[in-house]
């Protein structure tokens, strides 16, 4: 908002994206000296703030990008896709580190803030997704995706797929103690979640 009271100004930089590209998601990079965008056409694009100039451009999947998720510390970089995988990409290079196998068009992903904890330490992503409304012939969880899966991101093994949605899950967020989280789906429902004990075991390690 400006001094005159307008909360419409015009804008300090305009980022033209790639021609017929739509961003769906972008994140501030470090230092907020950066950032990251996503398009529907599986491209992950770094742009530099300060120079004014794209840094690195990649097409990390082979179709629409739905959102994009970063560490705080800026180490780890995830990307949710159409094509049914999350990727966790290296936020320099955009090399493929690993890829979680979804199944389903995979829609976010929220990182266990416990992946630097000193006790309980936790690498962990959680990825959520299911069809497209439109595609889904059937209302039951199993058969439109409409669960979450908890990966481990050294080994990429699915330690836990959670269910409970009856439509698309757009939205996963751990809380900031990493023993809990919630999820929004289509269904108009948000779920509450807490950890079990044996999530604290080195079962899940």
């Amino acid at each position: 908002m400006n001094a005159k009271g307008d909360a419409s100004p015009e804008p300090r930089l305009v980022i033209k994206g790639p021609k017929d590209h739509i961003v769906n998601d972008l994140k501030w990079g470090a230092l907020d000296k950066t950032m990251y965008y996503v398009t529907d056409k599986g491209r992950l694009l770094k742009y530099d703030l300060e120079n004014q100039s794209m840094l690195r451009a990649s097409d990390v999947h082979r179709n629409e990008i739905f959102s994009l998720t970063i560490s705080y510390d800026q180490t780890m970089l995830f990307t949710c896709s159409r094509d049914g995988y999350c990727k966790l990409v290296h936020p320099e290079t955009f090399d493929t580190i690993r890829e979680f196998n979804y199944n389903f068009p995979c829609r976010n992903a929220t990182i266990s803030p416990l992946f630097d904890a000193q006790d309980n330490q936790k690498f962990h992503v959680l990825v959520c997704g299911g069809q497209d409304a439109k595609d889904v012939t059937t209302t039951a969880g199993g058969k439109g995706g409409f669960e979450m899966k908890l990966f481990n991101i050294i080994y990429n093994d699915v330690l836990a797929t959670i269910k409970g949605h009856f439509g698309t899950v757009h939205s996963v967020a751990f809380h900031p103690d990493g023993h809990s989280f919630a999820s929004g789906a289509e269904d108009g429902y948000v779920h509450y979640h807490r950890m079990l004990p044996e999530y604290f075991t080195k079962r899940f390690e």
